[in-house]
């Protein structure tokens, strides 16, 4: 009796980790919901290893539960997801509120032509330090 209610209790987790995975980007719901007949398989799995007896009851009275808090993580985790905003990337700016670009990047020279981010006209390094941002001019 006593594995049946351990059983249950950790049944009645698995919204929490399917909205703190959802939360920490680990998955999304999308992918949730295109595969949600591996998750009946798998909660079908998860019932019949965790009730402590071979009848049918057990297993019902596992499995059903188990689905609908599946269901209900899910409208819960869509609802958050939802709500959070997009990820804001942070441009690097000089002390003149010019925005700076990663070393990789191609910019354009003053004089029109293509220049690599150190500044050679043909994109080679020459003497001096490469800082790991230079500046972009229009």
């Amino acid at each position: 009796m006593a594995w049946f209610l351990v059983a249950f209790g950790a049944v009645f987790e698995m919204p929490v980790v399917v909205i703190a995975a959802v939360r920490m980007g680990v998955v999304k719901t999308s992918f949730l919901r295109k595969h949600w007949r591996y998750a009946i398989v798998i909660n079908a799995i998860i019932a019949m290893v965790a009730t402590p007896s071979q009848d049918a009851f057990s297993f019902i009275a596992m499995f059903i539960p188990l689905e609908i808090l599946y269901e209900i993580s899910l409208l819960v985790a869509r609802v958050i997801e939802r709500r959070r905003p997009a990820v804001q990337t942070e441009t690097a700016h000089d002390d003149e509120g010019r925005p700076l670009l990663p070393p990789d990047v191609c910019c354009r020279a003053p004089g029109g032509q293509t220049a690599s981010a150190n500044g050679a006209p043909d994109g080679r390094q020459h003497g001096g330090a490469v800082s790991r941002y230079t500046r972009m001019t229009p």
